[in-house]
């Protein structure tokens, strides 16, 4: 039963400037309806509401805008981002092939003009372009900001999730495919499948904010030629293999963008095509890699995508670093701020 004594001694905390500029104003608001209302995600969709009715517009971290949720992004300090270009560059040197390097921005970088001014934020641009200023000259920097910029009022991010969607991933592709050796294959190469229209992803659970937008998910199947596929996602010490990149079952879960490639979730993904000339690629990245993958099936004959987060060494034995022409660094600037992973790069070389 609820406690009455606190629910009548406990009085709603008034907002001010000082309190919603420093972001301390809803935490004080989700603590007034814990002590008065129970019910989680119901109380979470109460407090945003009561913040929307006396002008705030950040909810646990998220920008509301329209239809749309932005992240405010967590940029790693110095001393990490000093620590990550050495493991990276450290790495391309010793790799034999071409590394490469592209850091996307988030959501709200690119639609930065829907924050209001008075709420401070990182400059991502800054960040980004000092990162590649790191980066050692074996490393190839490729551009992201130019061409999702250009095409910002497409669906290239999802509504509700801070990631790419499959024509954002398209975007990127298109653009930085030349840098990779590659020749485009054109949108009207793919049959594109509407996998879902009802997904909402991990920022509508962090605000419950009902105005927001439903996203789709798309899944583009290349027609040109006949890919034969086949998957092996090693995780644990035992394997699975599947003849396609799309897991079908996630469409029915919460966490819908992990029809690709399990989210890229695995250590290590392994997918083996019929292109028997194609390039090798290894991919490191982020929940990106599974839905940029979609585009790289055509030319390439093998592609590997490592999540380092649950990467060790006990997955060794599966890369043959040799054997692969292409490292291709993918992450957001959101996931930067994981930057213990990359310590994990020098074990490739032990």
């Amino acid at each position: 039963m609820r406690n009455l004594k606190n629910s009548q001694s406990a009085e709603f905390p008034l907002p001010s400037a000082t309190k919603v500029v420093k972001g301390n104003y809803d935490d004080q608001v989700e603590e007034y309806l814990k002590q008065t209302i129970p019910g989680k995600d119901w109380l979470l969709g109460l407090k945003t509401k009561a913040m929307i009715l006396i002008g705030q517009k950040k909810i646990n971290g998220v920008y509301l805008s329209g239809n749309r949720l932005l992240e405010d992004p967590q940029l790693p300090s110095n001393q990490a981002v000093n620590s990550m270009k050495d493991y990276i560059n450290d790495f391309s040197n010793q790799f034999n092939g071409q590394s490469y390097i592209t850091l996307l921005p988030s959501a709200a970088e690119l639609y930065k003009e829907q924050i209001p001014s008075y709420i401070p934020r990182e400059n991502e641009v800054t960040f980004i372009n000092s990162m590649y200023a790191k980066m050692d000259p074996s490393i190839t920097c490729l551009d992201s900001i130019t061409p999702l910029t250009a095409a910002k009022t497409e669906q290239i991010y999802y509504n509700t999730q801070d990631s790419l969607t499959s024509l954002g991933a398209y975007t990127l592709y298109s653009y930085i495919a030349k840098s990779l050796g590659l020749v485009t294959t054109d949108l009207s190469d793919y049959s594109i499948e509407h996998a879902s229209d009802s997904f909402r992803g991990d920022l509508y659970e962090k605000t419950r904010y009902e105005d927001a937008a439903f996203d789709n998910i798309d899944l583009y199947h290349y027609t040109k030629k006949e890919l034969q596929i086949q998957v092996t996602e090693i995780n644990g010490g035992s394997a699975s293999t599947q003849n396609s990149i799309y897991y079908p079952e996630y469409l029915h879960t919460s966490d819908q963008t992990d029809v690709f490639l399990k989210g890229s979730s695995a250590p290590v993904t392994d997918i083996v095509t019929n292109n028997t000339e194609g390039k090798k690629m290894l991919i490191f990245g982020d929940e990106n890699a599974g839905t940029l993958v979609q585009f790289y099936l055509p030319h390439c004959e093998q592609i590997t995508v490592v999540n380092l987060n649950t990467w060790n060494t006990s997955y060794q034995d599966c890369i043959d670093l040799d054997s692969y022409h292409t490292a291709l660094f993918l992450y957001s600037v959101n996931s930067l701020k994981e930057s213990s992973q990359f310590v994990k790069l020098k074990q490739f070389f032990e």
